[in-house]
Order: C-alpha cells, then sequence, then structure tokens
C-alpha cells in the first residue's frame, strides 16, 4: 500500500523491493518506470491517435457533403468554404504536431513524413467507405432506372 503511493506521487523510492510480487511491477511499469525509448515510442503512438482521429473528422467532413454522391462533385460546386476549412484543419493539426513548444504544450511528439503517411491513409478511411457507399447507391439507382419499362 504505502509504496504503491511513494510511487504514485513521486516521494522516494518503495522502502523494499519484492520481485515476487507481480502487481509492484506492474504498478512500476504503469506508473513511468519505463525505459526512455519505451516512453518515445508510447508519445509517438498517442501523437499519431490522436492526429488519425482528428484529421478522420476533417475528411468525414467532405464525404457528408453529400451522402448520395461522390465527394468529386464537391469540385463542381465549388464550394472554396469547404475546401479552405479542410486545408485550415490539416494545417493547425500539423502545427499543433511539428512546431516546436507547440508539441509540447499538448504532449505530442514530432513525426516523421513516414507517419505523416500512415495517418493520412487511415484518415481517409471514413472519406473512402463514403465513396464505397455512393458507389452502391449509384449501382443501385441505375439498375433500377434500367428495370423500368420505357414509355
Amino acid at each position: 500500500g504505502e509504496n504503491f503511493w511513494r510511487l504514485r506521487i513521486g516521494v522516494g523510492q518503495p522502502k523494499e523491493k519484492n520481485n515476487n510480487n507481480e502487481h509492484e511491477v506492474l504498478i512500476s511499469h504503469v506508473l513511468g518506470k519505463i525505459s526512455s525509448q519505451e516512453a518515445q515510442i508510447l508519445r509517438m503512438s498517442q501523437t499519431a491517435a490522436f492526429c488519425v482521429l482528428s484529421l478522420s473528422e476533417l475528411f468525414h467532413m467532405i464525404g457528408m457533403t453529400s451522402i448520395r454522391k461522390s465527394f468529386i462533385h464537391n469540385f463542381k460546386s465549388k464550394n472554396w468554404l469547404l475546401w479552405l476549412s479542410f486545408g485550415l484543419g490539416v494545417a493547425l493539426q500539423v502545427g499543433v504536431v511539428m512546431i516546436p513548444g507547440v508539441n509540447g504544450f499538448f504532449s505530442c511528439a514530432s513525426l516523421d513524413w513516414a507517419h505523416w503517411g500512415y495517418i493520412f491513409a487511415l484518415s481517409a478511411a471514413p472519406l473512402v467507405v463514403h465513396e464505397i457507399v455512393a458507389l452502391i447507391l449509384y449501382i443501385k439507382k441505375v439498375a433500377k432506372r434500367s428495370q423500368e419499362p420505357i414509355q
């Protein structure tokens, strides 16, 4: 009990180490007794998850401008505010992660180009799903039209 709280609040070391007690080993791992390399991997993983979550919302915004049509129709309508907000959202997200000081404030790790590639690929998943649904709806619409008698 007392050893747990000493580790939890960071006051000193536990009075006695008992390597046979698996709970103390687990608690010390959870409370920060991990290597600096593991801590860096954890911070990068959390940052990547944060980026995927926020950027996937932006891709979802593009897809949901029209439920039944492809997002390509957004180019025809020249909805420049949509594209401006998408670009601004991406720029802000990249800034939060890549600008020193800002990323420290948000507890983010700076990511390399490979990580950003994975992040954008995963973030585009809502848009890909939307395009598949729009294609299925289009195929059903065409099939229904072809079955109607010609007047």
